[in-house]
């Protein structure tokens, strides 16, 4: 009988694991969309409270490292930080968001079954990006009725405008730099879907996430994702010859190509306008001028988090009441440079760690690990290239779709046994 009432506890919790992990997905997007704002917040308080539930539950197996560690003190300084700010109120609720962002982190990392349903699920929404992206050029009405269901009056008029006068196609949501960040994920898991298990369809997965992409106008998403691509090629496609890299890095750049050459052809050429565009460029010299003002005032501990934006509308010359677009820049006036380098030091080690575990898998024949790791990798890349023109860390959704993705890079595994043994040390898939 014990046993039996064991059995359901555990369906239960895995159930309840399940749900939650959807709930989370719906959240992390609902910040982007008018009619689910309610939800953004909100939604992320219970999640945690779920979450740090079930991590209480399983305790006992639970395992904190270094790494878990060192985000700690991360949202510490940020506690610090938001003490001496001039807008405690909004400090303190990015403080209290990132926390959220660093409690999936330890969660994730301690539940590598969980990973297979993310990803998928991560998938799935970067392709609905991906069709939403594309409906204007074939049902341009449908696509309008379709925005006014998830979006007030106004955000449809800034979506309208982005694509009639500025050619940015933002799919689900107003900003196209989201979009092209969504796109990206997409491209890139069907990239290392590629690379493990050569199939044409991913290859078509890949020039439809790279023509949306482009039709963003995203600068940043279109070109840290060829850098991201070619990184996890050339560095991480563990092969005995290097001659099958490089012909696989070769291959890559020849789909690029492909990819950009269908673009021109099949799309109005003032698409291209974008990416030739200066001034918006001179505006992102301004927000940078501003910072660094801003850092110099106050070099050691800045003048808070998270209040950046809030200095913007105190100077008149400032256009673009906005982010500084460059994490470095807004961190360093924001927090100082104690709390700079603890922060980004975070971002860099998690990085590290990824790269030596997947070296760690050199011999290892389980794909569905691969196509993970590879992935985590994939994303890190990116996230820390936009790191240098845009605000990731600002976007909660993009900054929470980090926090789960990037934590495998730490998980737990028998490295010593991966290197010695041509084995699956480490099996994703879900027992029948």
């Amino acid at each position: 009988m014990n046993c039996k009432y064991r059995l359901c506890y555990i369906d239960v919790i895995g159930t309840l694991k399940n749900l939650n992990l959807l709930f989370l997905v719906v959240v992390i997007y609902s910040f982007k969309i008018d009619r689910l704002a309610f939800l953004s917040t909100r939604g992320s308080i219970i999640i945690a409270c779920i979450i740090f539930y079930l991590l209480l539950l399983n305790k006992n197996n639970v395992v904190i490292n270094k790494i878990h560690l060192l985000w700690i003190v991360s949202v510490i300084v940020m506690i610090l930080s938001s003490l001496i700010s001039r807008f405690q109120q909004e400090s303190l609720k990015y403080t209290m968001l990132f926390l959220i962002g660093v409690l999936y982190f330890i969660y994730f990392s301690n539940n590598k079954e969980l990973l297979l349903n993310v990803m998928k699920i991560q998938k799935y929404f970067s392709v609905i990006f991906a069709v939403f992206t594309l409906l204007p050029l074939l049902d341009v009405t449908l696509y309008y009725r379709i925005l006014e269901l998830l979006f007030d009056s106004k955000s449809v008029s800034e979506i309208k405008s982005l694509m009639i006068v500025f050619n940015r196609y933002v799919g689900i949501g107003r900003f196209a730099g989201n979009n092209g960040f969504i796109l990206s994920l997409g491209l890139g898991i069907a990239l290392c879907e590629m690379l493990t298990q050569r199939k044409v369809i991913h290859v078509v997965y890949i020039i439809i996430f790279f023509i949306s992409i482009f039709l963003t106008g995203s600068r940043y998403a279109f070109l840290a994702s060829i850098l991201s691509m070619v990184l996890v090629v050339f560095f991480f496609y563990h092969k005995k010859t290097h001659l099958s890299r490089l012909t696989k890095f070769i291959l890559l750049i020849v789909l690029i190509f492909i990819c950009i050459l269908l673009s021109y052809c099949f799309f109005p050429s003032s698409i291209f306008d974008r990416f030739m565009n200066m001034e918006s460029i001179y505006n992102r010299f301004k927000l940078y001028n501003l910072a660094w003002e801003l850092f110099l005032q106050r070099p050691i501990l800045g003048h808070g988090i998270n209040t950046f934006l809030y200095y913007t509308f105190y100077r008149i010359d400032m256009l673009e009441k906005t982010y500084t677009h460059n994490v470095f820049l807004q961190l360093l006036s924001e927090t100082g440079i104690i709390g700079t380098i603890l922060i980004i030091a975070s971002f860099i080690v998690t990085l590290l760690s990824g790269i030596v575990s997947i070296k760690n898998l050199k011999y290892s024949e389980d794909k569905h690990l691969l196509i993970t790791f590879r992935f985590t990798l994939y994303l890190q890349f990116m996230f820390l290239i936009y790191f240098l023109t845009g605000n990731p860390i600002y976007d909660y959704n993009q900054l929470y779709l980090y926090f789960i993705f990037s934590s495998y890079a730490i998980c737990s595994f028998d490295r010593k046994q991966a290197r010695l043994k041509n084995v699956k040390y480490l099996n994703f898939k879900q027992k029948n």
